[in-house]
């Protein structure tokens, strides 16, 4: 079981990471203790569901995306990120962002 608390902790990190958001952010959008989710971060405690589905809420994403599975997590988890970094933008600035990802991914490939 501490193997799967561990991922679960491993898959709220990359999802954290790619939003920007920093433990303490992320706690006080919880209600939690901020220590409490770096603890849970780590899988060195086990988190309530209520506490997961708080995860989920400030992630925009569901609850099941937390733990983990047999699919491609990590392009879920990058496309989520994409998608909560764009809300609040209109379309011309969605496009604007589009457009230099699509960009910058070409360049890369190189």
């Amino acid at each position: 079981m501490d193997r799967i608390y561990k991922q679960i902790g491993r898959n709220i990190k990359t999802l954290r990471k790619n939003l920007g958001l920093t433990q303490e952010k992320v706690a006080e959008r919880c209600n939690i203790d901020a220590s409490f989710f770096g603890q849970v971060e780590r899988g060195a405690t086990v988190p309530s569901i209520n506490t997961l589905v708080k995860i989920s809420k400030v992630f925009r994403t569901i609850p099941k995306n937390l733990f983990p599975g047999e699919t491609d997590e990590t392009e879920d988890n990058y496309i989520q990120a994409v998608k909560v970094l764009m809300e609040g933008l209109n379309k011309s600035d969605k496009d604007l962002v589009v457009t230099n990802i699509r960009t910058l991914c070409k360049r890369l490939k190189k």
